[in-house]
């Protein structure tokens, strides 16, 4: 889920100008970059320092609730803020674009957006850390690799996906993909102890039955 949320920073990225620098904006080259640059840091910066804050705020209290028994899963919670504000800014900016509305609105629903994606990372950073503990460099090694190789497979397709779909389509694809992604947390919370009780057991020659062979 980081990696394809993460991937929204990029995707902005590579289609901005082509975008509000098309005949419908016609903006300039540092009106692109202010209004692709200012908005994003906004939003992403208000979506990570709250979502810090509110992860141990609703950690403390299910904690409580839970008979001060914590746990790692109670860090998912802050991903329901982070879908609900996805949806609204991801299918939002495709329908504003889609509208010609003014790159002010544009600019708002892009800071939306990244809260969102700064608030899921924040939530889904969190989580990976209680729940690998010493292991969690290698974990975060692990999804640098798959969100960089995600990333730059789109790279080849979004400029041409964007000129055949449009916004409208470009954008509510995308969006419905990253929120997809989001609703598999769902399971990860309901299931989520019994998840990390087997992986403490279980290691990848057990996993595929190779242990006794190796041992002998």
């Amino acid at each position: 889920m980081w990696s394809v949320a993460f991937t929204w920073i990029i995707l902005i990225g590579a289609v901005v100008s082509q975008i509000f620098g098309a005949e419908s904006y016609s903006m300039s080259t540092t009106s692109i970059g202010n209004l692709a640059g200012i908005a994003p840091l906004i939003g992403s910066t208000i979506g990570t320092l709250t979502a810090g804050w509110a992860c141990d705020k609703i950690v403390g209290y299910l904690a409580l609730r839970n008979r001060g028994m914590y746990e790692p899963e109670f860090r998912l919670l802050i991903l329901i803020p982070a879908f609900i504000t996805m949806a609204i800014g991801g299918f939002g900016l495709g329908a504003a674009i889609h509208k010609g509305l003014s790159p002010v609105t544009c600019g708002v629903f892009m800071a939306i957006l990244n809260f969102a994606v700064g608030a899921g990372c924040t939530g889904v950073v969190t989580y990976t850390n209680d729940v690998c503990g010493q292991r969690s460099g290698e974990a975060f090694g692990l999804a640098m690799i798959i969100k960089s190789a995600f990333a730059f497979g789109l790279m080849f397709v979004f400029n041409d996906y964007y000129n055949a779909a449009g916004p409208l389509k470009f954008f509510s694809t995308f969006t419905a993909l990253t929120l997809g992604i989001m609703l598999t947390t769902i399971p990860t919370y309901v299931f989520g102890k019994k998840q990390r009780a087997w992986a403490d057991t279980t290691t990848a020659l057990t996993f595929l039955g190779l242990s006794e062979i190796i041992i002998c």
